[in-house]
């Protein structure tokens, strides 16, 4: 088991400036359809800088990097991530082998 989470993958998050635009379009919409209240501002800006400030929020994984860190640990080389055939873009398996299921010795066996 690798034991590896999302947090170990490597983020690109938004810059201060673009989340301070995401903020001020929620004032504006707060304004627009909500109560308005100050203190509901209030409120609502303590809840954004909550959310915003956790870890992973307001961030994307950098794909590249992640299947680097992910090929690192082997992960691709087991069984049960393979599959005997290659699979097409909607999700359909094809006549066509994946060399890679040979490779590792597997069969269906070794599939949970």
């Amino acid at each position: 088991e690798l034991n590896i989470t999302m947090t170990d993958f490597p983020h690109v998050c938004i810059s201060e400036e673009a989340k301070e635009w995401v903020w001020n379009r929620t004032v504006v919409s707060e304004r627009m359809f909500g109560t308005g209240s100050s203190s509901g501002e209030l409120d609502i800006r303590r809840r954004f800088d909550e959310l915003s400030s956790s870890k992973g929020k307001l961030c994307s994984v950098n794909a590249k990097a992640a299947l680097d860190v992910l090929k690192s640990h082997e992960f691709f080389d087991n069984c049960e991530f393979q599959s005997e055939f290659y699979i097409d873009p909607n999700l359909q398996s094809t006549e066509e082998r994946n060399p890679k299921w040979t490779e590792l010795g597997c069969t269906d066996k070794n599939k949970k």
